[in-house]
């Protein structure tokens, strides 16, 4: 585990400043403050002004005050530790979103949700109108952020409501958890998806292809064939500017590849993206196992620095997701409606060979993991490398571990195993789980915020961008109510974070899952400058209005960005209404 602070990506700013405002610092040894002082990239003192004053003088060090932010709320930037964010930011900017679940696009447009079978037509007839006017009929349409459960009116997405759209060009409609993809007839036939391949994963019904693929091996066989093509290295470049500026006007400051390596390496992409001072984040990359050999890791670890660090490594090939049906359910599970559990993509003892060398040289692996069956298996895994090569300094992680029961929590604290929580899903999928997924009970006690912390498991909470997008105030409120925003239903009240619990998980919980936590996740002296302004004070305001507080400004290594809308008019009339 690697607690030295990484060296300076960039060069940072050698004046010191002297902040003024409300600072909430994560800390608790010095929960709150009235000022720091920053210099290099770094924090340097942190306390009152008068102290601050105090200090810079028997240091003979020359300073300037800065007072813009003195009526402001201060906390540590926010890290968001689970996400894909070259699939993000390239799927906004190339791919036709047809999702059920509201978005904002490239330059702050709205994506709009499409909720009826009437709404999802229009939408992707739409689309194929544009598709067919710039001449490309008969090329792939790629179509993102479908959730069948979602629609109110329980309509079937497959391959005959694609073909009724369009018939004269192959389609790839990914769901929102990237888990599962949508082919109409002239795809499947494309692809060559056929009755031979895997039921598990090529889905059926009747003895005929339904047009619903599950799990990366076989979409990918869609990808090698031109479906989803990620464009050249300016389009990803442009891509991630964008993105990264539109995560950083929420106050992001450390992204996460967790799994980078799919579908290619974007490792030169986020290097060169890491000496652009405009390039507003830094990033935790994952490199994906068994993709990358011991070589290939140690040279990604000897590479690292403060603004592009891969000291940490994922495993993604276990089960699916909760509300694509594959996740794996306890043995002997079915899911509410009765829907089969999903299945394993690897066995056991693949797994076991595709992890473990990571494992013996002392990587820390996250794993992907949603349903209880897996996390027994993950877990089983886990004790075994343990068992055979002891290694007491990582911190396995599993990745959403959404069905988690009490049991495993016990033995992952026995196994010093932590968890990323997925903060984001019972507001948008509360709903179906409650009815079609798990039921109204077992929903009660899904992404176990509380729990985790009685029972004393280090967490975090994350959005999973691409499949619920990037908003760290929205993930604290969700975290909080438990409150899904289709019915208003609170799912799981006993399991809802505190104000600082949520912004403990999204900053130093946050942090301690990258292992840099002596370097970002919290406003101490000697770590990194990354900060957000708020205009208002999250630990002070009713929790219903947590999501509704505007990011002022951010600052990342000492450099300050203030944020203005598309008019060029600062946030500060749009947070009047908020409730103390």
């Amino acid at each position: 585990m690697n607690k030295h602070t990484l060296k300076p990506g960039l060069q940072y700013r050698a004046e010191t400043v002297l902040y003024t405002g409300h600072f909430v610092t994560v800390n608790e040894d010095q929960p709150r403050a009235t000022a720091v002082v920053v210099a290099n990239g770094k924090i340097s003192f942190v306390g009152t002004k008068e102290q601050a004053e105090t200090y810079l003088s028997n240091e003979g060090i020359d300073y300037h005050l800065d007072e813009q932010f003195a009526s402001k709320t201060i906390v540590p930037g926010f890290i968001e530790a689970h996400m894909h964010p070259l699939g993000a930011a390239l799927f906004t900017a190339r791919f036709a979103y047809a999702g059920q679940i509201e978005r904002t696009g490239k330059g702050g447009v709205i994506l709009p949700a499409s909720l009826t079978k009437e709404a999802l037509q229009a939408k992707l007839n739409a689309f194929v109108q544009a598709h067919n006017e710039a001449g490309k009929q008969g090329e792939w349409l790629n179509l993102w952020g479908l959730d069948p459960l979602l629609l109110t009116d329980e309509t079937a997405v497959d391959r005959d409501f694609l073909d009724a759209i369009c018939a004269d060009s192959p389609i790839f409609y990914m769901h929102s958890s990237c888990h599962v993809a949508v082919f109409n007839s002239m795809a499947i036939e494309k692809v060559g998806f056929s009755l031979e391949d895997n039921p598990a994963f090529v889905f059926r019904k009747d003895n005929r292809l339904t047009g619903e693929v599950a799990e990366l091996p076989d979409i990918m066989r869609a990808v090698k064939l031109g479906g989803f093509d990620m464009g050249t290295p300016e389009d990803a470049v442009a891509a991630m500017l964008g993105y990264a500026d539109s995560t950083f006007r929420l106050g992001v400051t450390t992204m996460s590849d967790c799994g980078m390596g799919v579908p290619q390496n974007p490792y030169p992409l986020y290097q060169a993206l890491s000496q652009m001072p405009a390039f507003k984040a830094r990033i935790a990359a994952y490199p994906l196992l068994p993709n990358f050999q011991e070589q290939e890791l140690a040279h990604y670890k000897e590479q690292s620095n403060d603004r592009l660090f891969a000291t940490k490594v994922k495993h993604i090939a276990t089960d699916g997701s909760i509300q694509g049906f594959t996740a794996v359910l306890k043995q002997g599970d079915k899911y509410y409606n009765g829907r089969e559990s999903g299945h394993f993509q690897y066995s056991a003892e693949t797994t076991y060979d595709n992890v473990f060398y990571a494992h013996k040289l002392g990587y820390s692996i996250s794993f992907h993991c949603n349903g209880e069956g897996c996390t027994e298996a993950l877990l089983d895994l886990i004790e075994r490398m343990q068992n055979e090569c002891p290694q007491p300094n990582v911190r396995h992680c599993l990745e959403h571990n959404q069905m988690v029961n009490p049991q495993q929590m016990d033995r992952m604290k026995k196994l010093g195993v932590v968890h990323n929580l997925f903060g984001t899903h019972i507001p948008y999928w509360g709903d179906v789980h409650a009815t079609q997924t798990v039921g109204p009970e077992r929903v009660k006690t899904l992404n176990p915020f509380q729990s985790s912390i009685r029972k004393g498991i280090p967490f975090a909470i994350h959005c999973d961008d691409v499949v619920t997008q990037v908003n760290p105030l929205f993930m604290m409120w969700g975290a909080m109510n438990r409150q899904c925003v289709f019915s208003g239903t609170v799912y799981g009240e006993d399991e809802c974070l505190t104000a600082e619990q949520a912004l403990h998980a999204v900053t130093l919980g946050a942090a301690y899952l990258m292992e840099q936590e002596h370097m970002i996740g919290s406003i101490e002296v000697g770590k990194l400058a990354d900060l957000a302004i708020l205009e208002h004070d999250p630990l002070q305001v009713a929790k219903q209005v947590v999501k509704d507080i505007k990011v002022h400004a951010t600052m990342l290594g000492g450099d300050v960005t203030v944020h203005r809308s598309e008019h060029g008019t600062q946030h500060d009339e749009t947070t009047a209404t908020l409730t103390v």
